[in-house]
């Protein structure tokens, strides 16, 4: 189980100002980059890389990545370590959480940055809409998470 994390790195930049009716699009990458054994406090250090890129007409409009540094604590850390530096190879379970976490902690922070930056956020934030009935009474506003 991931036991902490550090961030080590964070780039983040604005290249140009977007045209008011640009298309904008967002992607992201999380790849696990190393694995260190530390035999010491008994646990597997994974190195991570989260990359986020703002287009806006097909054109750089900002970047953000978050380096770091998650923290595993768990059985079997020898055979993991081992499957690693075999070929970079980790069972899909713990795959699947150690990637999980590194894309929580790289969108959290990529989040404040594009706040800072002025970019679209790099998370689909929920929306709030109103819904009417037949009559047309209003009910409260709902939240959804649909990009």
């Amino acid at each position: 189980m991931i036991v902490n994390y550090l961030i080590t790195k964070i780039e983040a930049n604005r290249d140009i100002v977007a045209p008011a009716n640009s298309q904008i699009s967002i992607t992201d990458n999380i790849s696990l980059t190393n694995l260190e054994k530390d035999d010491k406090l008994n646990i597997l250090r994974f190195s991570f890389r989260f990359d986020a890129s703002v287009m806006a007409d097909q054109k750089n409009f900002g970047k953000i990545g978050v380096e770091g540094v998650l923290f595993y604590a768990g059985d079997k850390l020898e055979e993991i370590f081992k499957g690693w530096n075999e070929g970079k190879k980790i069972e899909p379970s713990l795959a699947v959480e150690v990637t999980q976490a590194a894309s929580d902690i790289g969108s959290i922070e990529a989040l404040a940055l594009s706040k800072s930056l002025q970019l679209p956020p790099v998370i689909t934030l929920p929306r709030v809409t109103a819904q009417t009935t037949e009559n047309q009474s209003q009910e409260p506003p709902k939240k959804s998470s649909k990009k």
